[in-house]
Protein backbone atom coordinates (compact mmCIF):
# COMPACT_ATOMS: atom_id res chain seq x y z
CA UNK A 1 0.00 0.00 0.00
CA UNK A 2 1.23 3.67 -1.01
CA UNK A 3 -0.15 7.05 -0.17
CA UNK A 4 -1.30 8.87 -3.86
CA UNK A 5 1.99 11.41 -4.10
CA UNK A 6 -0.71 13.28 -6.10
CA UNK A 7 -3.27 13.96 -3.44
CA UNK A 8 -0.24 14.82 -1.14
CA UNK A 9 1.28 17.31 -2.83
CA UNK A 10 -1.82 19.81 -2.11
CA UNK A 11 -2.93 18.05 1.25
CA UNK A 12 -1.86 16.82 4.79
CA UNK A 13 -2.64 13.66 5.90
CA UNK A 14 -3.15 14.73 9.22
CA UNK A 15 -2.98 18.28 10.14
CA UNK A 16 -2.08 18.37 13.76
CA UNK A 17 -2.57 22.07 15.17
CA UNK A 18 -2.32 23.33 18.93
CA UNK A 19 -2.43 20.92 21.87
CA UNK A 20 -3.22 17.29 20.44
CA UNK A 21 -2.20 14.18 21.46
CA UNK A 22 -1.75 11.40 19.13
CA UNK A 23 -2.26 7.78 20.72
CA UNK A 24 -0.58 4.72 20.02
CA UNK A 25 -1.60 2.03 17.54
CA UNK A 26 -2.87 -1.00 19.53
CA UNK A 27 -3.06 -4.41 17.66
CA UNK A 28 -5.04 -7.55 18.58
CA UNK A 29 -7.98 -5.29 20.53
CA UNK A 30 -10.90 -6.54 19.40
CA UNK A 31 -12.88 -3.90 22.36
CA UNK A 32 -14.45 -2.03 19.33
CA UNK A 33 -16.35 0.08 21.35
CA UNK A 34 -19.94 -0.90 20.04
CA UNK A 35 -22.97 -1.47 22.29
CA UNK A 36 -25.04 -2.59 19.22
CA UNK A 37 -25.95 1.17 18.74
CA UNK A 38 -28.33 0.31 15.15
CA UNK A 39 -28.09 4.20 14.39
CA UNK A 40 -24.51 3.33 13.04
CA UNK A 41 -24.47 4.69 9.43
CA UNK A 42 -22.08 3.31 6.76
CA UNK A 43 -19.55 6.19 5.56
CA UNK A 44 -20.27 5.21 1.93
CA UNK A 45 -23.30 7.21 1.51
CA UNK A 46 -23.85 11.09 2.36
CA UNK A 47 -26.86 11.44 4.90
CA UNK A 48 -29.72 12.52 3.14
CA UNK A 49 -31.30 15.90 4.31
CA UNK A 50 -34.50 13.75 4.94
CA UNK A 51 -32.87 11.26 7.61
CA UNK A 52 -33.16 12.60 11.01
CA UNK A 53 -29.89 13.02 12.50
CA UNK A 54 -28.23 10.82 14.33
CA UNK A 55 -26.03 11.99 17.72
CA UNK A 56 -22.72 10.37 18.90
CA UNK A 57 -21.02 10.33 22.14
CA UNK A 58 -19.63 13.63 23.35
CA UNK A 59 -15.95 13.21 23.44
CA UNK A 60 -15.82 10.02 21.03
CA UNK A 61 -15.97 8.75 18.18
CA UNK A 62 -15.49 5.45 17.47
CA UNK A 63 -15.00 4.66 13.27
CA UNK A 64 -14.65 1.10 11.96
CA UNK A 65 -12.68 1.05 8.12
CA UNK A 66 -12.99 -1.66 5.56
CA UNK A 67 -12.54 -1.95 2.11
CA UNK A 68 -13.88 0.38 0.98
CA UNK A 69 -16.39 2.57 3.20
CA UNK A 70 -16.27 4.05 6.67
CA UNK A 71 -18.91 2.38 9.25
CA UNK A 72 -20.23 3.62 12.67
CA UNK A 73 -20.12 7.16 11.73
CA UNK A 74 -22.83 8.73 13.11
CA UNK A 75 -24.67 11.92 11.19
CA UNK A 76 -23.71 14.25 13.94
CA UNK A 77 -21.32 14.76 17.18
CA UNK A 78 -20.81 17.67 19.26
CA UNK A 79 -17.59 19.45 18.86
CA UNK A 80 -15.01 20.28 21.49
CA UNK A 81 -12.05 18.13 22.35
CA UNK A 82 -12.93 14.39 20.60
CA UNK A 83 -10.91 11.13 20.95
CA UNK A 84 -11.13 9.73 17.89
CA UNK A 85 -10.44 5.56 17.17
CA UNK A 86 -10.29 4.40 13.74
CA UNK A 87 -10.37 0.31 14.26
CA UNK A 88 -9.05 -0.89 10.34
CA UNK A 89 -10.81 -4.07 9.98
CA UNK A 90 -10.30 -4.17 6.39
CA UNK A 91 -7.38 -6.32 4.13
CA UNK A 92 -5.97 -2.82 3.45
CA UNK A 93 -4.15 0.43 5.14
CA UNK A 94 -6.75 2.86 5.75
CA UNK A 95 -6.65 6.26 7.59
CA UNK A 96 -9.48 8.76 8.88
CA UNK A 97 -8.73 12.28 7.70
CA UNK A 98 -10.87 14.86 9.11
CA UNK A 99 -11.72 17.68 6.51
CA UNK A 100 -14.46 20.71 7.66
CA UNK A 101 -16.10 22.15 4.83
CA UNK A 102 -15.73 26.06 4.38
CA UNK A 103 -19.30 27.56 5.23
CA UNK A 104 -21.30 27.65 2.66
CA UNK A 105 -20.07 24.76 0.51
CA UNK A 106 -21.83 21.11 -0.10
CA UNK A 107 -20.43 17.96 0.04
CA UNK A 108 -21.34 17.55 -3.78
CA UNK A 109 -19.62 21.11 -4.55
CA UNK A 110 -16.56 19.27 -2.78
CA UNK A 111 -16.10 16.04 -4.71
CA UNK A 112 -17.01 17.59 -7.99
CA UNK A 113 -13.82 19.87 -7.34
CA UNK A 114 -12.14 16.84 -7.85
CA UNK A 115 -13.40 15.87 -11.15
CA UNK A 116 -13.07 19.29 -11.92
CA UNK A 117 -9.35 19.65 -11.07
CA UNK A 118 -7.30 16.80 -10.54
CA UNK A 119 -4.56 18.41 -9.20
CA UNK A 120 -6.79 19.22 -6.03
CA UNK A 121 -6.44 23.10 -5.99
CA UNK A 122 -10.11 24.11 -6.40
CA UNK A 123 -10.34 20.88 -3.43
CA UNK A 124 -7.97 22.63 -1.24
CA UNK A 125 -9.54 25.69 -1.03
CA UNK A 126 -12.91 24.55 -0.01
CA UNK A 127 -11.98 23.15 2.81
CA UNK A 128 -9.67 23.43 6.18
CA UNK A 129 -7.39 20.55 7.73
CA UNK A 130 -8.48 19.16 10.85
CA UNK A 131 -6.33 15.84 11.36
CA UNK A 132 -7.56 12.65 12.03
CA UNK A 133 -5.79 9.23 12.30
CA UNK A 134 -2.93 8.66 10.03
CA UNK A 135 -2.27 5.45 7.79
CA UNK A 136 -2.56 2.40 9.95
CA UNK A 137 -2.12 -0.98 8.31
CA UNK A 138 -4.93 -4.24 8.81
CA UNK A 139 -5.89 -5.24 11.77
CA UNK A 140 -5.26 -2.19 14.43
CA UNK A 141 -6.67 0.96 15.66
CA UNK A 142 -5.08 4.13 15.60
CA UNK A 143 -6.36 7.00 18.17
CA UNK A 144 -6.09 10.79 18.19
CA UNK A 145 -7.32 13.68 20.32
CA UNK A 146 -8.78 16.50 18.20
CA UNK A 147 -10.53 19.42 19.09
CA UNK A 148 -13.06 20.16 16.18
CA UNK A 149 -14.94 22.84 15.85
CA UNK A 150 -18.64 22.97 14.99
CA UNK A 151 -19.37 22.43 11.13
CA UNK A 152 -19.69 20.22 8.49
CA UNK A 153 -16.94 17.70 7.77
CA UNK A 154 -16.07 14.38 4.84
CA UNK A 155 -13.75 12.10 6.31
CA UNK A 156 -11.29 10.94 3.63
CA UNK A 157 -9.23 8.30 3.08
CA UNK A 158 -6.46 9.35 0.86
CA UNK A 159 -4.41 6.04 0.93
CA UNK A 160 -3.87 4.11 -2.92
CA UNK A 161 -2.69 0.93 -3.45
CA UNK A 162 -0.61 -0.31 -6.72
CA UNK A 163 -4.04 1.21 -8.87
CA UNK A 164 -2.86 4.45 -7.75
CA UNK A 165 -6.54 5.42 -6.85
CA UNK A 166 -7.16 7.27 -3.20
CA UNK A 167 -9.37 5.39 -1.52
CA UNK A 168 -12.01 7.83 -1.11
CA UNK A 169 -12.81 8.01 -4.49
CA UNK A 170 -13.66 3.85 -4.48
CA UNK A 171 -16.53 5.27 -1.63
CA UNK A 172 -13.83 5.88 1.80
CA UNK A 173 -15.93 9.08 2.49
CA UNK A 174 -18.22 10.32 5.25
CA UNK A 175 -20.10 12.77 5.79
CA UNK A 176 -20.23 14.55 9.56
CA UNK A 177 -21.58 17.31 11.16
CA UNK A 178 -20.12 18.37 14.80
CA UNK A 179 -22.38 21.06 16.25
CA UNK A 180 -21.55 23.54 19.04
CA UNK A 181 -19.27 21.98 22.01
CA UNK A 182 -20.99 20.95 25.03
CA UNK A 183 -20.56 22.71 27.99
CA UNK A 184 -18.01 20.37 29.99
CA UNK A 185 -15.36 19.34 28.19
CA UNK A 186 -13.40 15.76 28.79
CA UNK A 187 -10.38 16.10 30.31
CA UNK A 188 -6.87 16.02 27.88
CA UNK A 189 -5.33 12.56 28.34
CA UNK A 190 -1.69 12.40 29.91
CA UNK A 191 1.11 11.98 27.65
CA UNK A 192 4.25 10.17 27.61
CA UNK A 193 5.96 13.11 26.01
CA UNK A 194 5.53 15.77 23.26
CA UNK A 195 6.31 16.06 19.10
CA UNK A 196 6.89 18.96 17.42
CA UNK A 197 6.29 19.52 14.23
CA UNK A 198 7.47 22.45 11.81
CA UNK A 199 8.77 23.48 8.22
CA UNK A 200 10.73 20.81 7.85
CA UNK A 201 11.66 18.97 10.75
CA UNK A 202 9.90 16.81 13.05
CA UNK A 203 11.45 17.35 17.58
CA UNK A 204 10.73 13.94 18.58
CA UNK A 205 11.88 12.66 22.60
CA UNK A 206 14.82 11.14 22.17
CA UNK A 207 13.58 7.95 23.55
CA UNK A 208 9.94 6.30 24.26
CA UNK A 209 8.88 2.82 26.48
CA UNK A 210 7.52 0.25 24.58
CA UNK A 211 3.69 -0.34 24.50
CA UNK A 212 1.55 2.15 24.25
CA UNK A 213 2.51 5.66 24.08
CA UNK A 214 0.42 9.08 23.96
CA UNK A 215 2.28 11.91 22.41
CA UNK A 216 1.29 15.74 22.55
CA UNK A 217 1.83 16.83 18.99
CA UNK A 218 1.76 21.00 17.98
CA UNK A 219 2.09 21.69 14.08
CA UNK A 220 4.79 24.92 14.89
CA UNK A 221 5.10 26.04 11.28
CA UNK A 222 2.58 27.73 8.83
CA UNK A 223 1.93 24.76 6.72
CA UNK A 224 0.07 21.93 7.39
CA UNK A 225 2.32 18.82 8.62
CA UNK A 226 1.65 15.05 9.05
CA UNK A 227 3.25 12.06 11.01
CA UNK A 228 3.55 9.02 10.94
CA UNK A 229 5.72 6.21 13.09
CA UNK A 230 7.23 3.51 11.36
CA UNK A 231 9.29 0.87 12.92
CA UNK A 232 12.02 0.30 10.85
CA UNK A 233 13.21 -3.80 10.18
CA UNK A 234 15.99 -5.58 12.04
CA UNK A 235 19.40 -3.88 10.28
CA UNK A 236 18.04 -1.32 8.67
CA UNK A 237 19.08 2.94 9.76
CA UNK A 238 17.62 5.99 8.81
CA UNK A 239 20.14 6.65 6.41
CA UNK A 240 19.63 3.65 4.63
CA UNK A 241 16.00 4.31 4.44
Amino acid sequence: MKLSTHILAFMAMALLSGALALGAVACGDDDDGDDGDPTATSGAEPTDGETPAVEGEAGQLDITAVEYSFENVPASIPGGLTTITLDNIGGDMHQVQFTRLNDGVTVDQFTQSFEDDPTGVQALAQIGLRGGVNAIPAGTKGQVVNELDAGQYVLLCFISGDDDIPHFTKGMIAELEVTEPAAEQPEPPDTDGSVLLQDFEFRPPVTLPPGEVTLQVANNGPQPHEMSVLRLAEGVTVDDI
